[in-house]
């Protein structure tokens, strides 16, 4: 992908390592944490960066159908098309308000990827066709505090595992007394830890 969005950056390293910012013997290594984090955080949270998907569901019969990357890109769905048999039917975006004709949809939750089928009537309506075509686009447009966090103090941990035989920094005067030894199964812990606490608030709420 062209221009990734940075989920941190090596300045944002160096400093949470209290290494100097001019420091090039570790960076290398460094840069290994940082690439390696990208798909390992987006496998738990899902897109970051902006990218394109395209995709195919069965419909028949249902109202709504859920994307199966999130946060959809608002206003991003590029191409949604129902197919009744090999007939293609281009359905528009037409949010509640908007309604033009029976072929509309529109995004009701661009967090959850919830694509809804709409009729002239401005009501939710079931597809008329078996499979549904979508193309569009998930992820944000900034990294969240708390995955940039999570990110850094995972980084962290995998330095001193390397460099000072998995002692933290802080804590305790034993390895993994800080509670956040880095497991064999697991490279960044934290991360894991802060999307499940945001899965139990979220079933909560």
């Amino acid at each position: 992908m062209a221009n990734p969005l940075e989920l941190v950056r090596m300045s944002d390293v160096l400093d949470h390592l209290s290494l100097p910012k001019g420091e090039t013997t570790y960076q290398t290594e460094l840069q290994r944490y940082i690439d390696a984090a990208t798909p390992i955080v987006e496998y738990i949270t899902g897109p970051i960066n902006k990218t394109t998907y395209s995709e195919t569901y069965p419909c028949a019969g249902m109202t709504r159908i859920v994307l199966r990357n999130v946060p959809v890109v608002p206003g991003s769905v590029s191409s949604c098309v129902e197919y009744v048999g090999i007939t293609a039917y281009s359905l528009t975006e037409q949010p509640p308000g908007s309604t033009a004709d029976n072929y509309g949809f529109f995004i009701e939750r661009p967090e959850a990827g919830t694509l809804v089928r709409m009729s002239s009537a401005g009501l939710e309506t079931p597809f008329i066709g078996v499979w549904l075509q979508v193309t569009y686009q998930a992820g944000l447009s900034a990294v969240p505090a708390d995955v940039k966090l999570a990110v850094l103090e995972d980084i962290r941990a995998l330095w001193d595992q390397a460099h000072n035989g998995g002692r933290p920094r802080w804590g305790g005067e034993n390895p993994g007394e800080d509670g956040w030894t880095i497991g064999p199964m697991h490279l960044f812990p934290r991360l894991a830890a802060m999307v499940e606490n945001r899965r139990r608030t979220q079933s909560i709420a």
